[in-house]
This record gives structure tokens, C-alpha cells and sequence, in this order.
């Protein structure tokens, strides 16, 4: 890794619990490159993150930045509608920046907690294996079962739904109860991926930690509505008009990597971050 650059992104509201491992996770991560930088969008924190991202940047000035999005971001209630504008943001950030425009990778985090557990050091699986020239983008695999549902699309998983619309759209369609609905739409398919498993294509993942090849993001756009149902290769006959109005923002973003850029996606299992066991 120390003859590749990298720029090492997060997104940053009321995480003040979870900042001072993350930071110092990130700083490890940043150390494991020939040159890196860490940039941090931050908006509508009511909490300590402000005041603590603030004395983070001030160690390095020259390597850390903080976006501050609050009169954007603010003003949009969807949750995935802003973080998709947050990314966004900070995609643009590195693309016209005279220096980070042309660094190699882009590691993108959760800021969470998922960092908690990780070894930084497993990074290197992805960047000196003999598949290198073969992937654009490597996910996160969970050290519980997978719990990310929403941004992945995979044939692998038989996933190319939106698990959230297919949720809404079960209720109303076949009358069932939410809770079965979550069953079979999300539930079922958070499996834990032995971390010895092989690589798994994806048209989408995330699960709290992607490196992507810089190049193969330009042109790319993170959008959080539901642009066309995705239930439709499952349901027949469905209500119009009754999607889910969002979608996890990742999505679009992959659908672009691909269709733009030609990009390959992978799970790599055996890079894992904390579970969320909320999301299960």
C-alpha cells in the first residue's frame, strides 16, 4: 500500500460517542499509504462532533479537512436524500481538488462505530492481491451476519429488489403483517459470510466500508429516491403509486460506477467491520 494514495472519507452527525476510536482508526488507516488525506463532512450535529472533528483537524491541518454542510443539508428531512447530497459533496470535494483528483483510491467509512473492531492492516488483502487489476470497488464483509440489505443488489445473493420497497409493497399487495414482510424481505438474506469465503460480485454493497478505484467514480452521482420500483421482476400486478419514495443512496451511485465506468464490485469476507446489530 505504502506506493498508492488515498483520501479517506466519512460522514459526521451526533457520533461524538463514537469519534475518538474512529478518528484514531482513520489516522491508522491514513498512515498506511504513500500519501493520504482525510476529509469529514459534517452537518446538523447537536452533540460534542462539531468541537471534537474541529481539534481533529487542527493535529494536521494540511491533511484534514472538514466540510461543514449545515445550510445544505439541514434543510432536507429524507435521511438518504441528505446523505446522498453529503457524499455527493464530498465526492466533488476530491475530484476538483488540484492534488486529490488524481490519487488512486477512495476509502469511504462509516463513522458509526463499524471501525471499532477492524484491522486496518486487512486492507492489504485488497491492494497486493494478484486479482488488483480485476475490482473497482471492495466492501466490508460484518463480523456477525451481514446486516447492509438495503445498498446491496447481488445475483450472487439473489438481491435485485430494493428490500424496503418490497417490504411496502408485500404489506399491501399480499396483506401480510409487517414483521413477516420483514422476514422474508430482509431478514432471511442476513447471513453471516465466513470470512474464508471467496470474493462475491455485487452490483451494490456497502455494510460500512468501501475502497474504490478513484477513476472509476467520476461522473457518478449518489441519488436516495426511488427513481423505478425494483419489485416488479417479483411482484406482478402491483399497486401504482405505492413504492417507497427512498432508496439507500448507494445504489445509484454503483449503478453509475458500472454503467459509466465499467466498474467490478466486490464483498471481500474476509475484511470485516463490527456488526450492527441494530440493523438485524
Amino acid at each position: 500500500m505504502e506506493q498508492f494514495t488515498c483520501v479517506i472519507i466519512g460522514a459526521a452527525r451526533n457520533i461524538a460517542i463514537h469519534l475518538p476510536q474512529t478518528l484514531h482508526k482513520m489516522n491508522k488507516l491514513a498512515a498506511l499509504w504513500k500519501e493520504s488525506a482525510i476529509v469529514i463532512a459534517e452537518n446538523g450535529s447537536t452533540d460534542d462532533t462539531k468541537s471534537m472533528l474541529k481539534i481533529f483537524k487542527s493535529t494536521d491541518e494540511s491533511r484534514i479537512h472538514i466540510l461543514e454542510l449545515d445550510a445544505e443539508a439541514n434543510e432536507i428531512p429524507a435521511r438518504t436524500v441528505r446523505l446522498a447530497l453529503v457524499r455527493n459533496r464530498l465526492l466533488e470535494f476530491i475530484h476538483t481538488h488540484p492534488a486529490y483528483s488524481s490519487y488512486d483510491y477512495i476509502l469511504m467509512v462509516d463513522m458509526d462505530g463499524v471501525l471499532d473492531m477492524f484491522s486496518p492492516e486487512s486492507l492489504q488483502t485488497l491492494v497486493s492481491n494478484p486479482k488488483q487489476a480485476h475490482w473497482d470497488a471492495a466492501f466490508a464483509n460484518t463480523t456477525g451476519r451481514y446486516y447492509d440489505i438495503w445498498a446491496l443488489r447481488s445475483k450472487a445473493f439473489n438481491i435485485p429488489f430494493d428490500c424496503w420497497d418490497l417490504h411496502r409493497h408485500m404489506q399491501i399487495h399480499f396483506r401480510v403483517t409487517p414483521e413477516f414482510a420483514k422476514e422474508a424481505a430482509i431478514k432471511k438474506f442476513q447471513v453471516k459470510i465466513p470470512a474464508s469465503k471467496p470474493w462475491i460480485p455485487v452490483e451494490s454493497a456497502f455494510g460500512g466500508l468501501g475502497l474504490y478505484r478513484l477513476s472509476k467514480t467520476v461522473g457518478c452521482v449518489y441519488d436516495g429516491t426511488m427513481r423505478e420500483c425494483s419489485c416488479r421482476t417479483m411482484i406482478a400486478d402491483l399497486e401504482p403509486n405505492m413504492c417507497f419514495p427512498y432508496t439507500c443512496e448507494h445504489v445509484s451511485f454503483h449503478k453509475d460506477m458500472i454503467e459509466k465506468n465499467g466498474a467490478k464490485l466486490f464483498i471481500v469476507p474476509s475484511i470485516q467491520v463490527k456488526s450492527q446489530d441494530e440493523h438485524l
